[in-house]
């Protein structure tokens, strides 16, 4: 029997059929559960079907990214426009208003024993329940990432050091400080 394991995917940005064949190749079973860093839309064909699964499957949660909160500001008409590729996101889920407020329901920050998911990274010094939506979905400048990796720690008020697990740019690499505690956390599996 393998160990429940916990999969945390970066920005899916509508991309359902490789999300798909991503799930296939780590053999997801029924004990796992999948963590999403936000940007379940936009971009990619298939935003509706990635959001379905998101849904209705409680093994799958994310945190809201930047584009999923610009739909959601649309929607909630608090922004008069979205960007092309937005709105025809938007467009596709027209009818579908179980899907945006799915999205308006995904939380900025998923805080975890030792570290954080966001989509975008945190401001140095706040406390992360003071931190902006802004700097949350937006401003990756705020994750202090070595040589634009993913992952870094960052001391808080609230408690100890936590390492940030970001999305939103892409990059090639993963950087672990040898003083993590979270290291024994991620294992790289070559798919």
């Amino acid at each position: 029997m393998k160990m429940a394991r916990t999969i945390v995917i970066g920005d899916i940005h509508g991309c359902y059929d490789e999300l798909i064949e991503l799930i296939e190749k780590i053999e997801l079973t029924l004990e796992d559960r999948v963590i999403a860093v936000g940007d379940l839309t936009v971009k990619g064909p298939k935003s509706r079907e990635v959001l379905e699964l998101f849904s209705r499957d409680p093994r799958f949660s994310s945190v809201i990214g930047n584009h999923d909160l610009a739909l959601v500001n649309y929607w909630k008409h608090e922004t008069p426009s979205l960007k092309t590729a937005q709105q025809r996101t938007f467009d596709e889920l027209a009818g579908n208003q179980h899907l945006l407020e799915f999205l308006a329901s995904l939380p900025p920050y998923l805080e975890f024993e030792s570290h954080v998911i966001v989509h975008a990274g945190i401001r140095p010094g706040v406390p992360l329940s003071r931190q902006a939506i802004a700097d949350l979905v937006r401003h990756i400048q705020y994750s202090h990432s070595f040589l634009h990796h993913q992952l870094a720690r960052d001391r808080f008020a609230h408690r100890g050091s936590l390492a940030q697990v970001v999305g939103h740019a892409a990059v090639l690499a993963v950087f672990i400080p040898a003083e993590s505690s979270v290291g024994d956390i991620f294992r790289r599996k070559e798919l």
